[in-house]
């Protein structure tokens, strides 16, 4: 999507990367991503069973949806509908127009378009719309989407999970409320069954693997940042 608010879509590619490095020679039985969002580092992944989760229930109706081919419509744009969508009930086009038409892909924290021309604002509303029309057809149907917390994933073994949860210091684009400590705990529960945990952060918990300098985007202007990944091997009994 053009704007995804802690997406992964510059970066996914060189942290698949990193996992596949770490986890090819060891035969996972499947990968899992608790906080898929649009998929940026789950497109790039080449392992058979694959399982994907979010809190945001209208993003993961948006996946399955397409999936089986649906593409939003894009006709009407106009604040209108996005304040309608913001209102209505869950749905694969309340999971689209939230993050598309929204002020650096903030779900339904303001309208973007508000200040711009109609020409621009189809533009990015078209390639938002091809974005996930092209990783849905990456993915195809072998990738299992399911709404809820990543604890839903909490009964996984030999699996590669990859998580990008909501960054310490930052605001998550949903505003769920989310608790890092027990997030920390829970991926070093998993680890302990015998799982490959990957999570990005600034300061991410587990051996630091990869870094990466980045910008990012706040209403203040761009602070410097940099993006980790940190890695907790498997400790079985």
């Amino acid at each position: 999507m053009t704007s995804y608010y802690g997406g992964k879509k510059k970066l996914g590619r060189e942290i698949a990367v990193v996992i596949h490095a770490f986890t090819d020679s060891l035969n996972p039985s499947s990968y899992c991503e608790p906080f898929c969002g649009m998929c940026g580092v789950l497109r790039h992944i080449s392992v058979g069973t694959k399982y994907a989760g979010d809190i945001n229930e209208s993003v993961i109706m948006m996946w399955k949806a397409a999936q089986n081919g649906w593409l939003p419509d894009i006709t009407d744009l106009s604040k209108e509908r996005y304040e309608h969508l913001r209102a209505a009930p869950n749905s694969a086009e309340r999971g689209f127009f939230g993050h598309a038409l929204s002020f650096h892909g903030k779900f339904f924290r303001g309208y973007w378009t508000s200040q711009r021309s109609c020409t621009e604002q189809h533009s990015r509303c078209l390639h938002a719309r091809k974005c996930v029309q092209d990783i849905a057809t990456e993915l195809g149907k072998n990738v299992m989407f399911s709404h809820g917390s990543y604890g839903q994933f909490s009964d996984l073994t030999n699996a590669v999970i990859y998580c990008d949860p909501p960054y310490i210091g930052t605001q998550n684009s949903t505003g769920w409320k989310f608790d890092s400590n027990t997030f920390e705990n829970w991926c070093y529960m998993m680890a302990a069954k015998g799982n490959y945990i990957f999570i990005s952060g600034y300061n991410p918990p587990g051996e630091i693997i990869w870094t990466k300098p980045t910008q990012l985007r706040t209403s203040k202007g761009n602070i410097q940042r940099t993006e980790k990944l940190g890695y907790i091997a498997p400790r079985t009994p």
